[in-house]
């Protein structure tokens, strides 16, 4: 694997980004997504919301009380996928099938009739519409199929796992990223681990957030406000 990185530039060099557009919230979002339109959609956990920005104004999409919604990942045939969770509860996964909320579908995962969701946070769709999630309590990835049937699980390629971002490529690959670790795996649909990118050496030590750019880039998120930009090839 080639794998080169820089701050804001894949080739080493610092990269100054030009701000096109802005948008305020009253708090910080958990997670966003940006739709085919433009429209910005986010959760804010405590207040139990999800909401939708466009130019003119910001709308509240659904009030998930007693739910706290968290992660959100657009469908690939259309709306959106939330993960929610509930104190001294089981979490679990709603697929909206449009933007207004109206029509949903609520998925569970189950593995030998007990859920294995408790906390999920970050999730994202498959090419082949296989659902991932991160569970924060018991430090594992999940996969699940569109209906909520469980795949398998992944427990991370070293000890004291930690993942807290998650993104596919165009291969259907998964990318999580392991903050603790300080490293990133990369793993083939079917739950099989490809290979691993150590980010010190990269001057990445806090991974957070990842997507892949339009360029094929992997954007890496650190706590420290940086963005990360990696062009690799397998």
């Amino acid at each position: 694997m080639n794998v080169g990185s820089g701050r804001h530039k894949s080739n080493g060099t610092l990269r100054t980004g030009q701000e096109i557009d802005r948008k305020v919230c009253s708090v910080c979002p958990s997670s966003f997504v940006v739709t085919t339109s433009g429209e910005i959609i986010y959760t804010i956990p405590h207040e139990h919301n999800i909401y939708k920005t466009t130019q003119a104004m910001t709308v509240k999409l659904k009030h998930t009380y007693p739910y706290s919604p968290s992660g959100l990942c657009l469908a690939i045939s259309g709306g959106f996928y939330v993960t929610l969770h509930k104190e001294k509860s089981d979490g679990k996964i709603v697929r909206y099938f449009n933007e207004d909320c109206k029509d949903w579908l609520e998925l569970t995962c189950y593995r030998e009739r007990k859920s294995l969701l408790k906390m999920p946070t970050k999730i994202t769709e498959n090419g082949n519409k296989d659902v991932w999630v991160i569970d924060a309590v018991s430090a594992s990835v999940f996969a699940i199929n569109s209906v909520g049937k469980f795949k398998f699980e992944f427990k991370g390629s070293e000890k004291n796992f930690e993942p807290v971002g998650i993104c596919t490529d165009c291969r259907h690959n998964v990318l999580i990223s392991d903050f603790r670790n300080k490293l990133i795996d990369i793993l083939a649909d079917d739950g099989q681990l490809l290979s691993s990118i150590k980010l010190e050496r990269l001057g990445i030590s806090r991974p957070m957030g990842l997507c892949i750019t339009k360029d094929g880039e992997l954007c890496v998120g650190q706590g420290n406000g940086w963005m990360h930009f990696i062009r690799f090839s397998q």
